[in-house]
């Protein structure tokens, strides 16, 4: 071997070394980047199921808001009965856990941001009691003095024909216009054979906004029609079977996307938990805001003719109804953790729901 092949197989050699050295820095930092991957969703994954575990005993929802949850939760362990004030918080990069009146203790570390949602509004409406002070949410108001007749778990709001009376909760924070739902018990006084007041009687609206919300029995139609945005581009209707007097069950679900129903469908009417509609309605639309109130009893001159009891909102899509005997439910809460980005710079989201009953 001459002198110059010896430098030629050297260099050749040195090349090769050099791309294997290469290769296994490479191999190495994905094996890194993969360990803390992994070391991060293992961290979410132990605090999710801290977190859930310790909703599931929530008994009342005292505070939610951005990065923020407080509730007071009460059950039983091997060492006894519990009741206590719970708050989780989410500050300088970790998932903190305090019981009102301790030191507050961190639940996990590299959580950026925490968020719920769930039942955002919840009034019995079996006394003036409970629409300022509702269950969950924001305080509601009359107008015209209120009135009570029993529905179904005991007495419930009132808006006979004449009486001017309706009831008002605040729309910010409780209702969304790409997706949730409204379900609540009603005793109507009205049926598609028998129509009570010569017009339309208005059960569920959204006075003056955009995105409005309504629910309106049709009196020369004889139809109870579900609307969206102030237009039939997107409704679902039915006729009722149920007689004057009868109790029942209501349920308003909507997605302006299609992806959450089923067979692309943007809205539902449920009666009794089951889906009532003449017509599929599939028309997406971009959602858009809702003005200040939501009423119940009474919209644009028009009484309900009916009583409603133990209405509830979602900021999510509810299609089982079968709790709807329940009254007490808080039903699901989803919870939402955004973990720190990983070594690959890639952030990473936690989502899971949990019953609290």
């Amino acid at each position: 071997m001459t002198l110059v092949e010896m430098c030629l197989t050297l260099l050749v050699f040195g090349i090769v070394a050099a791309s294997i050295a290469t290769a296994f820095v490479a191999a190495s930092d994905l094996v890194e980047e993969g360990r803390g991957r992994a070391e991060l969703v293992q961290a979410g994954r132990v605090a999710m199921n801290r977190l859930l575990a310790e909703v599931r005993t929530t008994q009342t929802i005292e505070e939610r808001a951005e990065n923020t949850l407080r509730v007071f939760s009460s059950g039983q362990t091997d060492a006894g009965g519990f009741a206590r004030s719970v708050e989780f918080s989410v500050e300088d990069g970790a998932l903190w856990r305090r019981v009102i009146g301790e030191e507050k203790q961190v639940l996990a570390e590299q959580i950026e941001s925490f968020e719920t949602g769930g039942l955002t509004l919840w009034s019995k409406l079996g006394g003036p009691g409970d629409v300022v002070f509702p269950e969950v949410g924001a305080a509601g108001y009359f107008v015209s003095a209120p009135a009570w007749r029993p529905v179904h778990f005991g007495d419930g709001f009132w808006a006979p024909e004449g009486s001017g009376r309706c009831v008002f909760f605040p729309t910010a924070g409780v209702l969304d216009n790409a997706r949730g739902t409204i379900e609540f018990w009603m005793r109507p006084e009205f049926s598609a054979e028998w129509r009570g007041a010569y017009r339309d009687k208005y059960l569920v609206d959204t006075e003056g906004s955009g995105g409005k919300i309504e629910l309106i029995f049709d009196y020369s139609e004889r139809k109870l029609v579900f609307r969206m945005n102030g237009t039939s581009v997107t409704d679902v209707w039915w006729r009722p079977t149920w007689a004057p007097g009868e109790v029942v069950h209501v349920g308003l679900v909507w997605d302006c996307t299609g992806r959450a129903l089923g067979g692309n469908r943007t809205m539902a009417l449920y009666i009794d938990g089951v889906l009532r509609e003449e017509a599929t309605e599939t028309n997406t639309w971009t959602p858009r805001e809702f003005g200040p109130y939501i009423s119940l009893g009474k919209a644009s001159g028009r009484e309900a003719e009916a009583s409603f009891e133990n209405l509830r909102i979602y900021d999510h899509c509810k299609t089982d109804f079968t709790d709807r005997y329940r009254q007490d439910d808080l039903g699901l809460m989803w919870v939402r953790l955004m973990l720190a980005e990983d070594n690959a710079g890639e952030p990473f989201t936690m989502e899971s729901g949990v019953l609290v009953r």
